[in-house]
């Protein structure tokens, strides 16, 4: 997902920053923070350690206001919480179970695609999905299946049933973490500059590194089930190494000849470049 679609599916206009919160949230938001991200409130360019309660209970009004079948309990808006929901019993089970998820005999070629903010996907009337779901319907042979923070990959036949998330926090821009530009900072706290969310390095690293690797179990299961089974991807990005293409690296179990980028050019729909892209390697 890329930063502009991630941006244009929030809405900062209809969501009112908090200005109260019970004694309870203000203690439940740094629970899953871990020390090092704790130590960073209030340091240069971080959101202070008074406005996280309430800046975090604004990030989860604007994840409820994007989906309101989020549940606030699969939200992760840092490493140190994404890294505490893969303990979540929803998230382990899922690991768990997915790894064993089977391709259907049917399809010859797998599809990897990235996750995007508007969920659910299945019938997507906007975004990327919109892309993914009319080339599924052209051919028949395609499996499409979501590289996904924290659930690792969401295959398309769970497209519309998969639990409700919302889970930026492994983002290493600051900027896609919180959705917010230097605008939107000045509208909140009046400072001309873009604040950061707590971002613990290491342990987002980690969090990579697990989901990778149910990855790439669930494609050493589906190979050894059907061993002509084609693996190709669309989630490079035009600038850097993105959580997808990281965890793909991890997973290391697709040719790099067929990774491919989002698109053909930033902010342009996939549908022309993907379908170009199958039909040369078909």
């Amino acid at each position: 997902m890329t930063f502009k679609e991630y941006f244009l599916a929030e809405s900062i206009k209809s969501v009112q920053y908090p200005t109260q919160l019970s004694q309870q949230e203000m203690q439940d938001s740094f629970k899953n923070l871990s020390q090092v991200e704790i130590d960073q409130l209030g340091t240069s360019n971080f959101v202070s350690k008074e406005q996280w309660p309430y800046f975090r209970k604004y990030m989860l009004l604007r994840s409820l206001e994007s989906n309101k079948k989020t549940d606030p309990d699969l939200t992760a808006y840092t490493p140190g919480e994404t890294w505490i929901l893969f303990n979540n019993p929803i998230i382990k089970k899922w690991h768990t179970d997915i790894v064993n998820h089977i391709v259907p005999i049917e399809y010859d070629t797998v599809i990897f695609v990235p996750c995007a903010k508007t969920k659910p996907w299945e019938n997507a009337c906007k975004g990327t999905y919109v892309s993914y779901n009319k080339i599924r319907k052209e051919y028949g042979n395609l499996y499409f299946v979501t590289i996904s923070e924290p659930l690792a990959v969401v295959p398309s036949d769970m497209w519309g049933s998969f639990p409700q998330y919302d889970n930026p926090g492994l983002f290493s821009d600051p900027v896609q973490r919180s959705g917010l530009m230097t605008d939107d900072w000045k509208k909140l706290f009046n400072v001309n500059s873009r604040l950061q969310t707590p971002f613990d390095v290491g342990l987002q690293q980690e969090c990579i590194k697990l989901l990778g690797n149910v990855i790439k179990q669930f494609i050493i299961n589906n190979k050894k089930k059907n061993p002509n089974l084609k693996m190709l991807s669309f989630v490079e990005d035009f600038k850097g190494r993105g959580t997808h293409s990281q965890m793909l690296d991890i997973a290391n179990e697709i040719d790099k000849t067929l990774r491919f980028y989002k698109r053909e050019r930033p902010r342009e729909e996939p549908y022309p470049y993907m379908k170009k892209t199958i039909n040369n390697i078909r």
